[in-house]
């Protein structure tokens, strides 16, 4: 359903190139959820804009339902538009203070011709509401009489009315209180069963990726370095980075002790990245290859892919 190829996308900084995204392939099948995860700059939310079509690659395609957005214009680019819908990080900044809650659930209906009049586009607008379990009296007011985890309900039923195929989540539920996060992660798991749409789910907290993906794309420096089904990377990592990525996150359990290495020091920056291996100048099991050659994401299994040359060398994972 969405296919991601080979997708490079480069910003001018001066007279350098900063490669906010190097390289990327990746797919995502109706009804799955694929995760992104990696530190702040890997490229997550860069590459979320070029699925959008908000960037375009400067090498590479995205296509969606085999419609890919550049070259598309008028109602074939709104076509492609409607099949992709995002709901955004922060809840307070994504949706008008100056409309109602009908307001902006009308708009994606007009502007994508949803519906004969206006009398059905209102209809509409109540069934999602309830979808999200939100009171039709909720269309006469405005944001700023909701609470945080009620206007992500918001957010989230804007990104649905109009039936689109995939849904990218960045970080949804990062800005709002636990027990709030829980419902907005319920809600989005029952969208996703009756409407059949798929999730790039992108986020830091690994507990919470453990729980709504299918699979994980672990990203560092603008490119893929993991990519497998969610139990194959938490049970069994075989990238250092992911390993250190997962030994970072806090423990619940405070008895537990973890012996080994947990992630260290920042990546370096995008404008200049290291020869070789890109995560070498953090890696604990770098050796003289790591420094010289580029290691490539090969397939070792149906659904793995690992950059890394020692990833068969490594210690055995024990899980945390």
């Amino acid at each position: 359903m969405l296919t991601i190829t080979d997708v490079h996308v480069h910003y001018p900084v001066g007279r350098k190139i900063l490669r906010a995204v190097d390289g990327v392939s990746l797919d995502v099948a109706a009804g799955e959820t694929l995760g992104i995860v990696g530190e702040s700059g890997c490229g997550k939310s860069t590459l979320a804009k070029a699925v959008l079509g908000l960037v375009k690659p400067v090498q590479g395609s995205v296509t969606v339902d085999s419609q890919n957005p550049d070259g598309l214009s008028g109602t074939a680019l709104l076509g492609f538009r409607r099949n992709v819908q995002m709901v955004f990080q922060d809840p307070y900044a994504s949706l008008s203070p100056r409309r109602t809650i009908l307001q902006s659930l009308l708009e994606p209906l007009e502007v994508h011709q949803i519906g004969n009049d206006r009398k059905e586009r209102i209809a509409r607008a109540e069934a999602t509401l309830d979808a999200v379990g939100l009171d039709r009296t909720s269309l006469s007011r405005y944001p700023h009489e909701f609470s945080g985890g009620q206007r992500q309900r918001i957010g989230i039923a804007r990104a649905i009315i109009a039936d689109p195929m995939l849904v990218i989540l960045d970080e949804p539920v990062s800005a709002l209180d636990i027990s709030v996060r829980a419902q907005v992660i319920n809600l989005l798991a029952d969208i996703q069963r009756t409407r059949n749409v798929g999730y790039m789910f992108i986020g830091h907290d690994l507990a919470l990726m453990r729980h709504v993906t299918d699979r994980v794309a672990v990203m560092y420096l603008g490119r893929v370095v993991e990519l497998g089904t969610t139990s194959e990377i938490f049970d069994n990592p075989q990238h250092p980075y992911t390993r250190s990525l997962i030994l970072s996150a806090p423990s619940p359990d405070p008895t537990k002790r973890r012996t080994t290495l947990a992630l260290d020091g920042d990546p370096p920056s995008p404008l200049d990245i290291p020869a070789g291996c890109r995560f070498q100048t953090r890696c604990a099991y770098r050796t003289d290859k790591c420094l010289t050659d580029d290691p490539q994401l090969i397939q070792l299994g149906d659904a793995r892919r690992i950059a890394c040359h020692h990833s068969n060398t490594l210690p055995a994972w024990t899980s945390v």
